[in-house]
């Protein structure tokens, strides 16, 4: 459970999550697509399998030599650009996730009736490896009834709604789907991330270091938590890369 983890992206007043919430209810959106792996492993485009739509992107030809200039004038551009800079200097959210780099940022609208059935996500996006998935929940909870994300974690389905501006991470890889929206609109930004450490061990590892290096150290039962992390880091590498005869 270590992997998964749900963090505040945005202050629920802030100006940039206002935008994102106006950009939402103004801009234009188109019937969603997404890459995603069935479950027998076959990776495709898949849409009968959901029911959603996303913010377009204003159709400007990316070799137009004004590309940038209308990008960041439209609101899929503006919303991207918020989003990215919120990522970037989002040092939880980097640190847990050990993130080397992500793919882009899909803005997505399920309205009444909208879902997303039970899919695993692709294992690239572009030239991403996806270790990662976000989702970035944009308006509040209390806005309509079921659109919940349900992922699968071990023999139980868990499902999250949580409040604007905050998101939760997870590892891409794990199935789930999004239950359908009954009342009212879902409005979320999807993406996912790279890590720079690929091994999902080694990750373990490296969180336990760092919990004890910069955070254990300014406890008043220091000796204790880093003694205690050590011995759980230590069979932890014994159980993963030891090898018996």
């Amino acid at each position: 459970m270590t992997d998964f983890c749900i963090i505040d992206i945005f202050d629920k007043n802030s100006k940039e999550l206002n935008f994102l919430q106006t950009a939402f209810k103004e801009a234009q959106f188109s019937p969603g697509q997404m890459t995603v792996a069935n479950l027998d492993g076959q990776e495709g485009i898949i849409s009968d399998r959901k029911n959603n739509l996303e913010m377009d992107k204003d159709g400007v030809d990316h070799t137009h030599k004004y590309f940038e200039h209308y990008r960041k004038h439209s609101y899929y551009g503006r919303c991207f650009d918020i989003v990215k800079d919120a990522v970037e200097l989002h040092g939880p959210l980097r640190s847990h996730t050990m993130m080397n780099r992500n793919c882009d940022f899909l803005f997505s609208k399920y309205l009444t009736g909208g879902f997303y059935e039970k899919h695993v996500d692709s294992q690239k996006m572009g030239r991403i490896r996806t270790d990662y998935s976000v989702t970035l929940f944009i308006n509040d909870p209390e806005e309509y009834e079921g659109g919940e994300l349900c992922i699968d974690i071990g023999t139980h389905e868990v499902k999250y709604k949580l409040q604007a501006g905050q998101a939760i991470i997870y590892p891409t890889g794990v199935t789930h789907r999004v239950d359908t929206v009954t009342s009212g609109e879902r409005h979320v930004c999807v993406f996912w991330i790279e890590s720079a450490l690929q091994d999902t061990r080694m990750r373990e590892i490296y969180r336990g270091i760092d919990l004890m290096i910069n955070k254990y150290l300014s406890y008043p039962d220091a000796a204790e938590k880093i003694s205690s992390k050590g011995y759980e880091l230590q069979h932890h590498i014994m159980r993963h890369f030891a090898q018996y005869s």
